[in-house]
């Protein structure tokens, strides 16, 4: 009785295995028969034209293209062939060479030559050729300024101008005390000593009136210019005055010599000892021991200096170069 309960049961287990097995192996004899398809190269077409020639319109023809498989059969058209047209490459043509050689067309036209155009000649920079000198001045507009004048103190130095009206009616005079430089040709600039230096100055002249500016302190009056301070320089030659703007005149230059052109050469020449009351000369400058004193404890010298030449003359000299020795 156990035996027969028990075969149900297991021909019931034998007979879903079967099944099982069975599914399993349909799906893998369909996989199997579908895989070459799948895996298979995709097939290639190739572009053939084609020409169909309809029936009503023999004259005319329509070119069409048609993908052909070519693992595949070609299709069988039994109405009519179908005329396949092959397309040759055309070869590519030679270039051309040329051999004829281009004569070069004769130049009828000959360019004249223009003439030079002339080029401006640039204005000289200011120089001591183009200053003028002591007494001479400057004119514009009815306004003339001239350097009239100059003295030359222990420690400062004065200039005088004189401002005329010109014109041909009254005139308002206006300047500025900083347009007055003073420079020698060492290059050195004199401090301007003065007052109300950047102030506007004015005052009116009438027909042929002249007003002098003279060095003094201050500077705030009209005809007050101020002083220059500094002594002159030993390696100066000349002064240098300058006044950059007065009126409508601008960058006007005077140079005043300090000593006079050389002209005569050392007398006694240097390193010679002279006696008392004998002295040096050259370039109108003569210089003389005239007298000596020994006192207790010292000894002093008196000297000579004179202006021999024809002009005026500034005078230069340091204590430091007098020196005094005997025979020991």
């Amino acid at each position: 009785m156990r035996e027969d309960k028990a075969n149900p049961k297991l021909q019931a287990i034998i007979g879903i295995t079967v099944a099982i097995i069975g599914c399993i192996g349909a799906i893998l004899a369909a996989i199997i028969g579908i895989l070459p398809d799948f895996l298979a190269p995709e097939p290639l077409y190739t572009l053939v034209p084609q020409v169909q020639t309809p029936v009503d319109y023999p004259e005319e023809s329509e070119t069409s293209v048609a993908l052909v498989n070519p693992t595949s059969p070609a299709p069988t058209n039994t109405s009519a062939p179908i005329p396949t047209k092959t397309f040759t490459p055309s070869p590519t043509p030679e270039p051309i060479q040329s051999t004829s050689t281009p004569t070069p067309m004769p130049s009828t036209f000959t360019p004249t030559p223009m003439p030079p155009t002339s080029t401006p000649t640039a204005e000289p920079q200011t120089s001591e050729n183009h200053m003028k000198s002591l007494g001479e001045g400057y004119s514009l507009n009815g306004v003339s300024l001239t350097l009239e004048d100059y003295r030359v103190y222990s420690s400062d130095i004065g200039l005088w101008f004189v401002v005329k009206n010109e014109s041909s009616g009254s005139m308002i005079i206006r300047y500025q005390n900083s347009h007055f430089e003073l420079y020698d040709d060492t290059g050195r600039q004199y401090d301007h000593d003065v007052s109300c230096e950047y102030d506007t100055k004015q005052r009116q002249l009438e027909i042929g009136d002249a007003v002098t500016l003279r060095p003094a302190n201050g500077g705030c009056d009209f005809d007050i210019i101020g002083e220059f301070d500094g002594v002159i320089s030993q390696d100066a030659s000349y002064l240098i005055v300058k006044v950059s703007k007065f009126m409508d005149l601008q960058d006007m230059q005077w140079r005043i010599d300090l000593m006079p052109p050389a002209s005569t050469a050392q007398n006694p020449s240097p390193g010679e000892i002279l006696l008392l009351k004998e002295g040096f000369s050259a370039n109108g400058v003569s210089l003389t021991l005239e007298d000596y004193r020994v006192y207790s404890s010292d000894i002093g010298l008196w000297f000579v200096v004179k202006n021999e030449s024809s002009g005026s003359m500034i005078i230069r000299y340091q204590n430091s170069h007098f020196e005094l020795y005997d025979d020991t």
